[in-house]
């Protein structure tokens, strides 16, 4: 299955894709909507004093105190991907703040480590969904494709 985020373009891209490999089916999913993870008041201190200003401009309606619901779309994800064929397949098109925010998830790193992950347009991140352990990262960021 193919699941994007709501917003044009992941979508567009999301459909080039898919055309492709005709039959996968394809889907927008509210659980990939770009969001941006901010601290709340009582977590800043977990943030590098550089970002605070930059953080600090992040839209109302794109913000995601202290990514709780980027943690819970990666959980909800990573459940659908081990439900729905056995084997953790899953492939998602959405934004570079919600890959880094889901790679921090699977790598365990502290809250402010999503800024230090910057994807690239069409970067290709490889996580593995398991049902008796947790995720792995078996590739981050990869652009051999577009070469």
């Amino acid at each position: 299955m193919w699941l994007h985020g709501p917003r044009r373009r992941a979508a567009e891209t999301a459909a080039v894709l898919a055309e492709a490999l005709p039959g996968v089916p394809l889907a927008a999913s509210p659980l990939l909507e770009d969001r941006t993870a901010v601290p709340s008041p009582a977590r800043r201190a977990e943030y590098p004093e550089r970002y605070q200003a930059w953080l600090g401009a992040v839209p109302p309606d794109e913000r995601d105190q202290d990514g709780v619901l980027l943690s819970a779309a990666f959980r909800q994800l990573n459940q659908q991907a081990i439900e729905g064929n056995g084997d953790g397949a899953l492939v998602v098109v959405t934004h570079a703040f919600v890959v880094g925010w889901f790679v921090r998830e699977v790598l365990g790193g502290p809250v402010a480590q999503w800024l230090r992950l910057v994807p690239a347009n069409a970067g290709l991140t490889v996580v593995r969904c398991h049902e008796d352990a947790p995720a792995t990262l078996h590739s981050f960021n990869d652009t051999g494709h577009l070469i």
